[in-house]
């Protein structure tokens, strides 16, 4: 993508682009002012937060770099377990974050542009920082807007979210005949519609007791591992300790109410060796071995159609952080509730959201003294449908998405890039150039 980069920018200036290298292994001064910086500013988020404020969200200067620490430290099986352990990991990522703040500095003055491959983690500190520098272009790949050229300042990648998310609100939405045929095919053959889910899908029934009971609550548990508050801080720092809250919520009131937990298609990825995925497996099978009795456990690929067919939705609530099925269950009927840091957050109107813990705690208490879906909640889930998995732009399942051009181009599969996202294929010359051509062509400009 950096070559596709280079040539936009040389299209739009005519010059190379001067990308800074990171050299965050340096140690040199720059270092121990961004240490000096960055551990006066953790201070004095410690001094001055709130109770309900962790200690680990806090920004420097306009940089979210609290959160971008999190997700790092977050990328292990015993983090996610253990609040110890999680602050220690935190606390390291900390001091790596030393030699990242400390390159930026050092390239503050010379760096015209930058492109880099991920939009999370340490890479975010970049992001943030080149993002509110004047003169600076940034090119990014985020999902679901696509590769795009920002010229504008912005005050961070939160910011700069906002507004490509009022953009694509603006779009003019599909119409029903389009929508109703992308959500049959989406929903009737997952592995088709949607390229990196790759488990195959198995039966499930609900049993005739449990079809007694009049209420239903389902919870889809997440991937535990990529960009985790991604979208904001809403109570959890992670999926995993919002899947722990909701079973201990749940259990307590639960009553007389079926509660499933419906377990993630990369959970039986056998095949799949992505490091991500493996640690997704390593805590699910630790979490499932503690999960309370009366939670019946969904461990199957059956797809999502197939197992909301079995429930009423006047009786049946969908509970997810920010997952897919709460789209497709809006499509079908269902209520939901889902986190405000989600892709449709407070926007499109489909779903209840909460943005703490305490609200999030009083919503599950109360959902079966709800209404039924209202007109607005269908429309909403369908611009949301429309503005997303219809976009061809940034839709991951048309042909301008960024995989699927290298693929086409470099005869190698959607799958192994996906595997090895940054690594360099071994490909003819004609071929990349062509690649890299169509990837440059597709940037968009922010206006």
């Amino acid at each position: 993508m950096q070559e596709a980069a280079h040539l936009h920018y040389s299209q739009l200036s005519d010059k190379k682009m001067n990308i800074a290298s990171m050299g965050h292994r340096k140690f040199d001064h720059y270092v121990v002012l961004a240490s000096f910086e960055i551990i006066f500013s953790y201070l004095r988020h410690l001094i001055v937060k709130s109770k309900k404020t962790p200690f680990y969200v806090f920004n420097l200067r306009n940089i979210e770099l609290g959160k971008y620490l999190t997700s790092s430290a977050l990328r292990d099986v015993d983090t996610n377990r253990s609040n110890f352990k999680f602050a220690l990991a935190f606390h390291m990522s900390l001091i790596r974050s030393f030699f990242v703040f400390g390159a930026a500095l050092r390239s503050e003055k010379s760096t015209e542009a930058i492109s880099l491959g991920d939009v999370f983690y340490m890479d975010g500190i970049w992001i943030d920082f080149f993002l509110n520098k004047p003169g600076v272009t940034v090119f990014l790949t985020i999902h679901p807007y696509g590769t795009i050229c920002i010229r504008d300042n912005f005050t961070n990648l939160t910011a700069l979210r906002a507004r490509l998310d009022i953009d694509r609100r603006r779009q003019p939405m599909a119409n029903t005949a389009a929508i109703d045929q992308y959500m049959k095919n989406r929903l009737e053959d997952p592995e088709k519609a949607i390229f990196y889910y790759n488990a195959v899908a198995s039966q499930f029934s609900v049993s005739a007791e449990l079809r007694k009971l009049p209420n239903n609550a389902i919870i889809y548990a997440h991937s535990f591992t990529d960009s985790q508050m991604e979208n904001g801080f809403d109570g959890f720092k992670s999926v995993y300790d919002w899947l722990v809250f909701t079973l201990d919520i749940l259990e307590g009131n639960a009553g007389k109410t079926n509660i499933f937990l419906k377990a993630h298609p990369s959970f039986f990825s056998e095949t799949n060796e992505r490091d991500a995925e493996v640690l997704d497996r390593e805590l699910w099978k630790l979490l499932e071995s503690e999960i309370p009795k009366n939670v019946h456990i969904i461990n199957s690929t059956v797809t999502n159609w197939e197992f909301l067919k079995q429930f009423d939705p006047e009786s049946t609530v969908l509970i997810s952080h920010h997952g897919n099925a709460v789209v497709e269950g809006a499509y079908l009927g269902f209520r939901s509730i889902s986190s405000v840091a989600s892709p449709w957050g407070t926007r499109y109107h489909f779903s209840s959201t909460w943005a703490s813990r305490r609200e999030y705690a009083k919503i599950l208490g109360e959902w079966n003294h709800g209404s039924s879906m209202t007109p607005e909640s269908h429309f909403g889930a369908r611009k949301f449908i429309s503005d997303v998995y219809l976009s061809e732009s940034s839709s991951i399942s048309s042909n301008s998405y960024l995989l699927n051009v290298i693929s086409r181009h470099c005869g190698i599969s959607v799958e192994n890039l996906r595997l090895s996202p940054f690594s360099d294929p071994e490909v003819d010359n004609e071929a990349r150039h062509n690649a890299v051509g169509e990837l440059a062509a597709g940037i968009k400009d922010l206006s």
